[in-house]
């Protein structure tokens, strides 16, 4: 649940906002990330629960690559990347060949 300074004489415990009434002009996907959190904390209110909002869920993204311990890695060998066939630009205008040829498996 975000805590937000308000006039004392504005507050009111009841009323819940979400998206742009909260953060301005922002991303739709976070304004629908704010509505969920919005729905669960208006849920917990009229259940008569302290209300904190969404409870923390389970994300199984480590972190950034340069944080992570390198013993992660350990178990993988490390190997080169292919190169990619290019083609003149006259051949590949107006076509899909260059992606098409690197996609393809040689017969």
């Amino acid at each position: 649940m975000y805590v937000v300074d308000v006039r004392p004489d504005f507050f009111d415990p009841k009323l819940f906002v979400a998206g742009d009434c909260y953060n301005g002009p922002d991303l739709a996907v976070r304004a629908v990330a704010d509505a969920r959190n919005a729905a669960q904390s208006i849920n917990q209110f009229l259940a008569g629960k302290e209300v904190v909002g969404e409870e923390s869920r389970f994300s199984s993204y480590p972190g950034d690559l340069g944080t992570l311990p390198p013993e992660m890695f350990a178990a993988f060998k490390a190997g080169s990347r292919k190169e990619i066939d290019l083609l003149p630009v006259t051949k590949r205008m107006g076509n899909f060949n260059e992606v098409e040829q690197n996609c393809t498996k040689p017969r």
